[in-house]
């Protein structure tokens, strides 16, 4: 899968998660790769929660050590990249 189209993905699910909880709250064209992962999920249950939602969506499993890693929404993707190629 191209790293684009992983990223559109994984950007679709942030803003989808978010959505369910809180209708625009976050706008897939304010995401991008250098936005932070803690400006984007302020706490650390709507990041679990994200990256639940992102390991079910590419059937992928990531660990605490990773997640925890994280700083960009870039990181993020090419973390996915890294498990879906």
């Amino acid at each position: 899968m191209e790293k684009q189209t992983i990223e559109q993905q994984v950007i679709k699910v942030i803003v989808d998660y978010f959505g369910m909880y809180n209708p625009g709250m976050h706008n897939p064209d304010e995401i991008k790769r250098d936005s932070l992962v803690n400006d984007i999920m302020t706490d650390s249950l709507d990041k679990v929660s994200v990256i639940k939602e992102i390991e079910k969506f590419f059937d992928i499993s990531i660990s605490e050590e990773e997640i925890e890693s994280l700083e960009t929404i870039g990181d993020l993707v090419d973390l996915v990249e890294k498990y879906v190629n």
